[in-house]
């Protein structure tokens, strides 16, 4: 009777309807390729999926693409950071798709699944259970459940969803063979050894969408009473769903908390994860994960992070940082990309990690080191990138110099500019830390940089920061030096709550209190400066023969080169060209015996200047020239690209039109990158001028075009008065008066109220203003 039953089962089971041929099998090195004939549970239809959030947004574009690419089946993978939204996203696309792959759902959380052969197994089991299987029907050798597992799924619509994977085996045991199911996976790590699987890299949300997720949990109606506050909560949430979600029930729950309050909890970076705790929900736990499955080399790089500045971090940084080797570092940092932990940059070796990732790596630093640890780290830090820049501000100075890592100027500006930001944030930091003599040090070795590259709102931080921790030293020495940078700082960028006439005046009793010629002559070399730019130049003249003096006494050679010459440009001034030029000519020996390069280059252009006035263009371009490769050589654009324009103009009263259009080419080359409006408008202007010339009124029009639009709001009300002119004129000169007019008409309304015009545009648009109202 046994027998017999049994052999009905057997015809049950080869009746064609339970029968699943398998076509492509993934990952057939699991098992023979003969497969068996399967029965298959028709009727049963698991449904196992989470339920999806309610509040779910921010990723409506990102699931309707993918529901359209997917709707047929198909395998993605949605990778990224802990606490990103990838379940919610996947859980939101499975339950869109549910119409398509009606035949079962399957799910499984393997964030607490090993991938040895048991733990998969048991996975294979719950769902061969899940599609009708029991008792004796399931296999019991692994490879023959994953044939059972792909054979039932084949040929039918089903949804499965592989939630927090942890590697790429698990994807291969679980990913059905046939292209007729949907397979959604997530995973923190980027499963780089996957094939035929779609990848999509799930990042934290736009600020507007962060800020929806927290209005639709919290009432939309108070959100509306303090937007500022919830911005501002989003921003230190780093947009990150998880932190987000915690964030908005935490405000939910607690109704009398104005928004204001909760961000200003949210500020301090020290209990930032304590606050994001709502429940069972804690953005802690979720990074603990991830940690938790770190080797100790990439544990010990993780938590180095924690300390480095939040702008970003390089290999080099890392290995001096964590005592390892380069090598190490770097590999260790991939590590943490694939990870998730860490996110790479478009500079080759250069990485930042996320906000609240970084919260969580210094509270682990803290946890390994002490406070006496992270005190000594921190110092550690300053000091290590305060040498890098000590000697990237070196190869500023000298250009290329023997024994320099930084093997050209260039070089060292291309760091300066990668790491310029951090270096602020240090200065800061080493300041706020009472690290002061270290905020001075690493304050001072970048203000050559912030200067040639106009820096602007950097250096005006910075060297008040190195002021206020001079002041704290009480070291006269220091507070002589940071004032002269101030001060120095404000000459280029000037700020109005900020006397500079105070601060010579602090810096001259300073010096006289030191005793210092050498000092003396620095304090008189700025108030002679100050005194020309208000063009008092007889004061100037005696200040600054003055400061020559007293350099000269002191047997400063570098600081006499600058006393004289910024005497020659006084004395160009007044029209004394020929003392003018003598004392350019003492400051360039000077310059060149001390091997200061970017300083022969300043003598260079005065003598330049000076040789324009003379009349003598021939040997201005020659001067000019020479200017111009020394700024070069040390990588100085924005001087390089001054000397050019001036050259540009000689070369163009030298009738050479073809060269003053190339040199105005470099300038314009040079000035876009550092963003230098007000330059970009005059190489504008000269081009406009070269294309008169030549009678291209069309060239012509499109150059004052640009300098009136493009530079509009980015250059004085005066500067766009006189462009708006020169294309008015530019347009009548090449088509007439009538398609002039309405140019005059906006050179008029550009004028108006207008101070400080020159004579020729004033009087331009007065007969313009006159011969209109006459007309009218």
């Amino acid at each position: 009777m046994g027998k017999k039953k049994n052999r009905h089962k057997k015809e049950a089971a080869s009746h064609p309807k339970n029968i699943v041929n398998v076509s492509k099998i993934l990952g057939g090195a699991y098992f023979d390729s003969h497969h068996e004939e399967t029965h298959v549970a028709t009727k049963v239809r698991p449904a196992q999926l989470p339920a999806r959030d309610a509040d779910f947004c921010g990723r409506n574009a990102t699931v309707d693409r993918l529901c359209k690419l997917l709707k047929e089946g198909g395998a993605v993978a949605f990778t990224g950071k802990p606490g990103v939204g990838k379940s919610a996203l996947a859980t939101e696309i499975a339950h869109t798709l549910l119409p398509s792959f009606p035949d079962a759902q399957l799910y499984v959380n393997l964030s607490e699944i090993g991938d040895v052969d048991a733990d998969l197994d048991r996975v294979l089991e719950k769902f061969l259970r899940a599609l009708g299987f029991s008792g004796d029907d399931i296999h019991q050798d692994l490879d023959e459940k994953i044939t059972q597992y792909r054979s039932a799924l084949h040929g039918r619509k089903c949804i499965i969803v592989l939630d927090s994977l942890r590697n790429e085996k698990q994807a291969r045991y679980l990913l059905p063979g046939t292209s007729s199911c949907l397979t959604i996976m997530t995973s923190r790590y980027n499963l780089s050894g996957l094939t035929g699987v779609r990848k999509e890299s799930v990042e934290q949300l736009p600020l507007a969408q962060a800020t929806e997720l927290i209005s639709r949990v919290i009432g939309n109606q108070r959100a509306k009473t303090d937007v500022e506050s919830i911005e501002k909560i989003a921003t230190l949430c780093g947009r990150l769903p998880l932190a987000l979600r915690i964030a908005a029930n935490r405000l939910r729950d607690r109704e009398s908390w104005s928004l204001e309050y909760y961000a200003d909890r949210l500020t301090d970076e020290h209990r930032r994860l304590e606050v994001l705790r709502a429940g069972d929900l804690e953005v802690r736990a979720s990074f603990s994960i991830s940690y938790a499955e770190l080797s100790e080399l990439n544990k010990k790089v993780f938590r180095t992070i924690g300390i480095l500045p939040p702008q970003g971090f390089t290999t080099d940084a890392i290995a001096a940082l964590a005592h390892i080797e380069v090598g190490d570092s770097e590999t260790a940092l991939e590590y943490l990309v694939d990870a998730n932990l860490v996110e790479s940059s478009s500079n080759p070796g250069c990485y930042r990690m996320h906000d609240l990732l970084r919260v969580f790596a210094h509270e682990r630093l803290r946890e390994a080191e002490g406070k006496e640890g992270i005190a000594d780290l921190t110092k550690s830090v300053v000091q290590y990138y305060t040498f890098v820049a000590t000697q990237a501000d070196s190869a500023l100075h000298d250009g290329a110099a023997t024994g320099n890592p930084f093997r050209t100027a260039q070089a060292a500006t291309d760091w300066f500019e990668l790491e310029h930001s951090s270096l602020v944030y240090l200065v800061q930091l080493a300041h706020q830390r009472g690290l002061h003599h270290h905020a001075f040090d690493c304050g001072m070795s970048m203000t050559r940089f912030m200067e040639r590259r106009l820096h602007g709102n950097s250096w005006i931080l910075v060297s008040k920061t190195v002021l206020e921790s001079a002041r704290i030293l009480q070291d006269r020495k220091l507070i002589l030096m940071a004032i002269l940078e101030v001060v120095t700082c404000l000459h280029k960028f000037p700020v109005r709550d900020v006397s500079v006439v105070a601060l010579l005046d602090e810096a001259h009793d300073l010096a006289r209190e030191i005793g210092s010629s050498s000092y003396k002559s620095r304090v008189l070399l700025r108030l002679g400066e100050l005194a020309e730019e208000k063009n008092h130049l007889e004061e100037a003249q005696r200040l600054l023969r003055s400061a020559v003096q007293l350099a000269r006494k002191s047997r400063d050679s570098h600081q006499e080169g600058k006393a004289l010459l910024s005497l020659a440009d006084v004395l160009k001034a007044t029209g004394d060209l020929e003392a003018a030029e003598s004392s350019a000519n003492k400051a360039r020996l000077l310059f060149f015996t001390g091997r200061d390069k970017h300083c022969t280059g300043n003598a260079w252009r005065t003598l330049g200047e000076v040789k324009v006035q003379r009349g003598d263009l021939v040997e201005a371009n020659r001067c000019l020239t020479l200017a111009v490769r020394c700024y070069e050589e040390v990588h100085d654009l924005h001087c390089a690209g001054m000397a050019y324009l001036i050259k540009a103009a000689v070369q163009r009263d030298l009738k050479n039109v073809a060269g003053s259009r190339s040199s105005l080419k470099k300038c314009r080359s040079y000035f876009l990158p550092l963003g230098d409006e007000l330059c970009l408008n005059r190489t504008h202007v000269a081009l406009a001028q070269l294309d008169l010339l030549e009678e291209d009124f069309e060239g012509a029009i499109a150059h004052y075009t640009h300098a009136v639009t493009e530079l509009a709001g980015r250059v004085s009300k005066k500067t766009l008065a006189r462009n708006s002119v020169l294309l008015a004129k530019a347009v009548e000169s090449g088509h007439g008066p009538a398609a002039a007019e309405p140019y005059w008409e906006k050179a008029i309304q550009a004028a108006e109220g207008v101070a400080g015009l020159d004579p020729v545009s004033r009087e331009e648009l007065l007969d313009r203003d006159r011969r209109r109202l006459e007309s009218a």
